[in-house]
């Protein structure tokens, strides 16, 4: 060996036994980054949301279309999409999925940047939800993937705070930056063009493994997601946990802004922008202190915290229409999405093995955006016929009663299946 390629050979060797140092010392740091890229992407999500009434204004849309726009067709982009995607992640990798996922971001930003009519807006509410469903799937599988044996649970939780947080973070830097320019788009869309850009980046350095050669090979058209045969109760479970937050949050990030300028007359983008966020940081912070409950108890956490919080809205909407109270149930429907979220994910992440973990996720997922889809857009067009205040109020009744008999169906169902919290306590 020459003296040129015995250096070389060194300095690859000791490159590589540092990073494998590093990796054992601090053997969170790949999934804490993969969490940060689960961040970066839901930033998207969310952060047209202090834009919803200066659209409505100035383009002349009903609230109907406002939630088709921002509800409909984002959902409706990510259960289509989550019927290839997780088996995609499955069979190909997680990172060709979360390529994907970051171009779409780059691209709906760029249409938001540029969009001047509601056919924009639904162009790139479209290509947000492509980019969310590859997250959900492909990134929080890769949060648990590159946790360690024995700490996979830690993965779940820098996945859900990664969900949740960056969520929140969309509509808080939309809502300070809109007020900066007479047309907020655009410093709003080319801040967001950086962060998925970044997301990008990230994806594209993960130490991400292939999947193994003698994988089950599954079909690629696009079909159902499934859980593995004997998971069904494991399914209903995380998505009985998960859906009402999920539903509630949505309500919120939908219709908040009209409520909050309809029916409590605070118009200012900034104030929606705050209160959606703090319902995010509120789902964030809630998951650290839920994540020490046993199971059972994290998966009534999410319900209770959905059922105070339409509760609340109920009271808020009819008999004390006050600001406060309102931005108390935004609160709770943050705790609500977080924990429920928590939960579920955590649950088919340390039950469900890696070969079939991104369509597990995928099926979750499918499962609880079809209320999460539906039940806003309802609300929506029944704000255009029997006003707002009417329609918010059929919306917190009918959650009440679906949450109560998702809560009381998994606590009656609910058993610990052999293994599936072995390392659940672990962080």
């Amino acid at each position: 060996m020459s003296v040129r390629k015995t250096i070389q050979y060194r300095r690859d060797t000791s490159s590589s036994n540092s990073r494998t140092i590093a990796r054992r010392r601090y053997p969170l740091i790949p999934a804490a980054f993969a969490g940060l890229l689960v961040f970066f992407l839901f930033t998207l999500s969310n952060i047209p949301t202090p834009l919803y009434v200066i659209w409505q204004r100035d383009w002349d849309f009903s609230s109907g279309t406002l939630t088709v726009v921002f509800s409909g067709t984002y959902v409706a982009a990510i259960m289509l999409s989550l019927l290839i995607v997780g088996r995609l992640a499955d069979l190909y990798g997680r990172r060709p999925v979360l390529v994907a996922g970051a171009v779409c971001a780059c691209l709906a930003s760029v249409v938001f940047l540029m969009s001047d009519g509601v056919s924009d807006l639904l162009l790139g509410r479209f290509l947000s939800g492509i980019t969310i469903a590859c997250t959900v799937t492909a990134g929080m599988a890769a949060c648990v993937d590159l946790a360690p044996r024995g700490r996979k649970a830690s993965g779940s939780l820098f996945a859900t705070i990664g969900l949740v947080s960056g969520a929140g973070f969309g509509p808080l830097l939309a809502g300070f930056i809109s007020p900066l320019s007479n047309k907020p788009q655009i410093p709003i869309f080319i801040t967001m063009l950086v962060i998925s850009v970044l997301a990008l980046s990230i994806t594209l350095l993960l130490p991400l493994s292939l999947p193994s050669p003698c994988h089950q090979k599954r079909e690629l058209l696009p079909a159902l997601p499934r859980v593995p045969r004997g998971f069904g109760k494991v399914l209903i479970w995380a998505t009985a946990t998960a859906s009402p937050g999920m539903t509630v949050a949505a309500f919120m990030v939908g219709l908040a802004p009209s409520v909050l300028a309809n029916l409590l007359h605070q118009s200012n983008s900034v104030t929606a922008g705050i209160i959606v966020c703090s319902m995010f940081i509120a789902g964030t912070v809630a998951q650290i202190p839920v994540k020490r409950l046993d199971m059972r108890a994290q998966l009534a956490v999410g319900p209770i915290c959905a059922l105070l919080a339409m509760a609340i809205v109920t009271i808020c909407v009819t008999i004390a229409p006050n600001i406060e109270l309102f931005a108390l149930a935004a609160i709770l429907c943050g705790i609500a999405q977080g924990t429920g979220q928590l939960a579920a994910v955590a649950l088919i992440g340390t039950t469900i093995n890696q070969t079939h973990r991104s369509e597990s996720d995928a099926a979750l997922n499918l499962v609880s955006y079809i209320p999460t889809a539906v039940l806003p857009i309802l609300c929506g067009y029944a704000a255009d016929g029997i006003g707002l205040a009417w329609a918010c109020l059929a919306f917190a009744i009918l959650i009440i009663v679906i949450t109560a008999s998702c809560l009381v169906f998994t606590q009656r169902t609910y058993h610990r299946r052999a293994g599936a919290e072995a390392d659940w306590y672990v962080v």
